[in-house]
């Protein structure tokens, strides 16, 4: 009888030396997970494979939410963003100092941060200085950096007026202080300390956010402590012992997680990890975790099934980080409803406008990553070992 379920023993901390060498370790939530090694398993493989699998999903989904679609919103919003957390969280191990550590996080999640948000400044002062001339650009000069250098992903009422938001890759300062946060409270021995701290901060994160939004998205960040936190509990303490369940078992867990996460998304539920809003009842996360364990598996199934259909996937998710400062660029200066007006002003109808501006927005974002991908300067600024020569050419 086949499997039913991953090899989720087989997802440990374990690491090799070109992980150290800027290939991009498993902690990091839009590096390529594991390592390159082939003389590892054969299951380790796969492993690597079907968390691509689930990231690529993953990533996609925060495009389509970007759309602006309640249908949509209403699914992807159950899983897109904390499955990165949860992935992050379970790969997170003391086998880096902490300092070594934080240093890691800061070059491959904060300087893609910072050369996306230069770029994305310098854009916004040109498209001001041609559409509106040297007034607008010197205002534009001045509050695309505060946006950038406050890092807020959505400029909801707490926000201090004035600033903007920066967009999507607040995610990048979010899962940087998750990560730091959880790399220092290893160094405890205790384990009920080290919960109590992470339910204390993640709480402090909710009920400030409600009152002030503090810049560098260390609100959302103390949630996604939560959840990284959760992630690495859940390896510690239950791979091996879920492992020893009867298929049976295996089987009735995963179908109770596809039914609780088809009824949180019947729900209607919104959770806002960008205002660091777990949702409107603290049993809100239950539903999360249903649909981020339901995408696994699926993205697990799909991988071992249909390899050559996971392909696309596997790699959107590798390139994933890449993947979403193309998209950020693309969102803040492509006006797709700009296209969908002319085209229905010229005749088309609206269905076939709207579809064809999604297609080309996918189009765009997909064939940049991929450039992007093959690049060596480019893969050198987002961490990840240059490509052999036969893979350049």
């Amino acid at each position: 009888m086949p499997r039913i379920v991953p090899p989720l023993r087989q997802m440990t901390s374990r690491s090799c030396s070109a992980q150290n060498k800027g290939q991009g370790g498993a902690s990091e939530p839009f590096a390529a997970s594991g390592c390159s090694d082939r003389r590892q398993a054969v299951g380790t493989k796969e492993r690597v494979e079907f968390i691509d699998t689930a990231r690529g999903i993953a990533m996609l989904c925060i495009v389509l939410g970007h759309l602006g679609i309640a249908q949509i919103n209403y699914v992807v919003y159950t899983f897109h963003v904390p499955i990165f957390f949860l992935i992050t969280g379970w790969f997170v191990s003391t086998k880096q100092g902490t300092g070594a550590f934080a240093r890691k996080r800061a070059r491959t999640l904060l300087v893609p941060y910072a050369v996306t948000a230069l770029v994305l400044c310098v854009g916004k002062v040109l498209e001001a200085l041609i559409g509106g001339g040297v007034h607008d650009a010197a205002i534009a000069a001045v509050w695309w950096p505060i946006a950038a250098l406050y890092a807020s992903g959505s400029g909801f009422t707490p926000m201090p007026e004035q600033v903007a938001s920066i967009g999507a890759i607040w995610f990048l300062w979010a899962c940087f202080w998750g990560c730091v946060g959880l790399r220092l409270l290893l160094q405890l021995k205790q384990e009920w300390l080290r919960a109590l701290i992470v339910l204390a901060v993640a709480l402090a994160g909710v009920f400030t956010a409600k009152i002030f939004f503090l810049p560098l998205s260390i609100q959302p960040g103390c949630v996604a402590l939560a959840y990284m936190y959760v992630a690495w509990a859940a390896r510690r303490y239950l791979s091996d012992w879920a492992k020893a369940w009867p298929r049976g078992v295996k089987a009735a867990v995963l179908v109770g997680a596809g039914i609780l996460w088809v009824a949180y998304i019947i729900w209607k539920d919104r959770v806002v990890f960008v205002e660091a809003a777990p949702g409107q009842h603290w049993w809100s996360i239950v539903g999360i975790l249903a649909g981020c364990v339901s995408v696994l598996f699926l993205s697990w199934a799909l991988t071992k099934a249909a390899p050559k259909l996971a392909r696309p996937l596997m790699f959107l998710g590798k390139y994933s980080l890449i993947m979403l400062c193309v998209h950020i660029l693309e969102m803040w200066f492509i006006d797709y409803n700009a296209l969908v007006t002319l085209a229905t002003g010229a005749g088309v109808p609206y269905l076939i406008a709207g579809g064809a501006a999604v297609v080309l927005k996918l189009a765009i974002i997909i064939g940049l990553t991929v450039l992007l991908a093959k690049w060596a300067p480019s893969r050198k600024l987002f961490g990840f070992a240059p490509l052999p020569a036969k893979a350049v050419r």
